[in-house]
């Protein structure tokens, strides 16, 4: 094997490394995540306000607290988990197809504009991207051998951990057996090893929830209630969509009419089981993130797990076609400068998430004693201690009251405007201390 061909990927790697670490910009779910990973590491709950929200995630996260910046941390973590979501999709694309479409493949993906951007930023995404390449690698290989179905059950559980929605998994698995006419073997000792491999992985998160609240399920329960609720304006990324499958094109930027012309030429071949797993894997996403959107918001970025299934759907007709690698490789660049465009955009054109910085050292200068605000997040992950940000009667009493114009404050009729001094007033953030 010639590593020196892999250059392109380290390329990007480096590319978007740097510039992830240059640009220290938060959106209001990193600071969730970070608040998570603080509270797992000093075991103290009140440092976040939302404990179960995608566990996994900042539950590894919380094993870097001894460098001392949770956000480097979490910066450097994801880039790592990007860089071996690229090597895992290269191996899944040579295990299906062969080297080339591997290689095309992983390249596509280290290079894609929407990863990239995710890879760069302290979330759950690019950790899910590699937990779901890896389950379904193990689904494949389990074809074969049956013993892989233990650790399709043991990454099957990461998945949902990291988030819920990654549940799906099982419906592609479903389908991949069925169409492969291995249904029965969810019955034989295999099937039921990965049963109690999940229950095995999963089951520390049920530990917890009836440690913390009593009841094993009662994080589930007041997670999937929560989503429900979720008030538009409390979505920090401008990312909302109408639908996933109007808009799914937009994931692969310039290397979309590859994907498209991959899609035609190959129709006749989805019954074959390499790229039935690959259909699979990005209509599954598509159409079950289509039905969840009715319950709940679409984001964009729940539509970053199907984009290395796509990147080696597309690799396939460049492994057919060598004369259009060039094309390729014009798509491959502008996509690569794409990617960097919106990480360097989002730090300089974001004013919500500079503003959210800039509230934080207001609250730490002017703000010593009691806070109440409608941004906990960012300001229990400045200050280190509980942030009042509810009220269901009475009215605001708190020593502070910080202000966020972006994230729907509903709590006039609660406070008393005329008891508090307006201290400070930039890019939406206002502050005020009590008379």
């Amino acid at each position: 094997m010639n590593w020196l061909r892999f250059w392109p990927m380290v390329l990007a790697w480096v590319i978007i490394a740097v510039l992830s670490l240059y640009f220290p910009v938060f959106a209001m779910d990193e600071y969730t995540y970070m608040n998570g990973a603080d509270a797992f590491a000093s075991n103290d709950l009140s440092r976040t306000i939302e404990i179960a929200r995608f566990p996994a995630f900042p539950y590894l996260l919380s094993w870097f607290a001894f460098l001392g910046d949770m956000a480097l941390a979490g910066k450097l973590l994801n880039l790592l988990f990007g860089g071996l979501a690229v090597f895992l999709t290269y191996r899944l694309g040579r295990e299906l197809f062969n080297e080339h479409v591997g290689f095309w493949g992983a390249v596509l993906l280290a290079t894609n504009p929407f990863f990239a951007f995710l890879e760069a930023r302290v979330l759950t995404e690019t950790l899910f991207v590699l937990l779901f390449v890896a389950s379904l690698y193990a689904l494949h290989r389990s074809l074969s051998q049956p013993k892989y179905l233990m650790g399709f059950g043991a990454l099957a559980a990461l998945l949902a951990l990291t988030r819920f929605i990654g549940l799906y998994i099982f419906l592609i698995a479903f389908l991949y057996y069925w169409k492969n006419h291995r249904l029965h073997v969810i019955f034989s000792p295999h099937g039921i090893g990965a049963a109690l491999a999940f229950l095995l992985f999963f089951s520390p998160y049920l530990v917890f929830s009836q440690t913390v609240t009593g009841n094993a399920f009662q994080f589930l329960n007041d997670f999937f209630f929560a989503q429900l609720n979720v008030r538009q304006g409390a979505l920090s990324l401008p990312d909302q969509i109408p639908s996933y499958f109007l808009l799914f094109a937009f994931t692969l930027a310039f290397a979309f009419p590859l994907f498209l012309t991959s899609l035609v030429q190959n129709v006749r071949k989805f019954h074959r089981n390499a790229f039935a797993l690959l259909g699979l894997a990005v209509f599954g996403v598509v159409f079950t993130m289509e039905i969840w959107g009715f319950f709940n918001f679409r984001l964009f970025r729940y539509l970053v797990p199907l984009i290395p299934f796509a990147c080696l759907l597309s690799a396939t007709y460049l492994a057919k076609k060598s004369r259009i690698e060039q094309w390729a490789a014009v798509a491959v660049f502008l996509n690569l400068l794409l990617s960097m465009a919106l990480i360097a955009g989002a730090a300089t054109q974001y004013d919500k998430h500079i503003a959210y910085v800039e509230a934080g050292r207001f609250a730490q200068s002017q703000c010593p004693g009691s806070i109440f605000s409608n941004i906990p997040a960012v300001l229990i992950h400045f200050l280190q201690r509980p942030i009042a940000y509810s009220i269901e009667s009475g009215s605001i009493s708190e020593a502070c009251v910080i202000r966020s114009a972006y994230d729907g404050w509903r709590f006039d009729e609660h406070f008393d405007e005329s008891a508090y001094e307006k201290v400070y007033d930039a890019r939406g953030i206002q502050g005020f201390r009590r008379v």
